[in-house]
C-alpha cells in the first residue's frame, strides 16, 4: 500500500503550485494599488488640510505643494499629478485637490498599467464672512 503513495505529494504540489502563484502574485499586484491608492489620499489630505488653513497666499499652491511633499516625503514610487481648484464665494468656499497616477503592475499578471485617482473637496477655514450681523 505504501508503495503505491511514493511520489503523490511532488504530483500535488506540481498541480496546485501554479494556481498558488498565480493567486499569490494576484493579490500582489491588487494590494501594491490599495497602498498606493490609500497612500494618494493620505497626501491629498495633508495638502488640502495646509491648504484650507492658509491665512495668506494661494490655497491652490500651498494644496499642491504640500500634498507633493508629503508623497514625498512617504517615500512612495511614481509621480503623481496634483491639481487644486477653488469653487464658490466667502463664507462658503471650497478647495478641491484631485491627483492622478499610473502605476505599472509589479507581477505581470495583469497586462497593463492602472489609473488611479482620487480627489478631495474641504471647506476653507477663516473665510470672512459676506454679511456679518451686526
Amino acid at each position: 500500500m505504501r508503495r503505491d503513495r511514493r511520489g503523490s505529494a511532488t504530483v500535488e504540489f506540481a498541480i496546485l503550485f501554479p494556481l498558488l502563484a498565480t493567486l499569490f502574485l494576484g493579490v500582489t499586484d491588487i494590494t501594491w494599488f490599495a497602498y498606493h491608492r490609500m497612500a494618494l489620499g493620505d497626501s491629498l489630505w495633508a495638502g488640502a488640510r495646509m491648504g484650507a488653513g492658509t491665512q495668506d497666499g494661494e490655497p491652490e499652491m500651498i494644496a499642491r505643494d504640500h500634498a507633493w511633499s508629503s508623497w514625498l516625503d512617504s517615500g512612495y514610487g511614481g509621480q503623481p499629478d496634483f491639481t487644486a481648484q477653488l469653487t464658490g464665494i466667502a463664507p462658503n468656499q471650497m478647495l478641491t485637490l484631485s491627483a492622478s497616477i499610473t502605476l505599472e503592475p509589479i507581477s505581470g499578471l495583469i497586462l497593463k498599467p492602472i489609473t488611479l485617482d482620487r480627489s478631495l473637496t474641504v471647506r476653507l477655514e477663516n473665510q470672512l464672512q459676506a454679511n456679518p450681523q451686526l
